[in-house]
């Protein structure tokens, strides 16, 4: 299987022919530290195909914090054995992960 390289010089260019994302396979591409940096800023969003755009600034609600939380929860549980599913376990890493999303924003 070919892989695509995402880097600097293809944000750059990306860039400076109007895009405002590059979406990507995660498991074709490979993407530099330095890509990332210049991406964030030229305010370029560098998306994983399939997934939502992540407009700067935007929070979710509390509303919208829990149903997501449930849904990862619940998706996780599916493929667990059942004796590994420990739902308080799983909802508190699926909380630290969202955290350190949102933080890293």
């Amino acid at each position: 299987m070919k892989r695509r390289l995402i880097s600097a010089y293809t944000v750059r260019q990306a860039k400076e022919n109007g895009l405002t994302e590059i979406i990507y396979n995660p498991l074709q591409t490979m993407i530099t530290a330095e890509a990332r940096d210049v991406a964030k800023d030229l305010g370029l969003t560098i998306r994983e195909e399939g997934r939502p755009t992540d407009l700067p600034g935007q929070q979710l609600t509390e509303n919208e914090r829990h149903q997501a939380i449930e849904q990862v929860t619940e998706k996780v549980l599916t493929r667990l054995p059942k004796e590994r599913q420990q739902r308080e376990k799983i909802i508190k890493l699926v909380e630290e992960t969202l955290q350190r999303y949102e933080r890293g924003r």
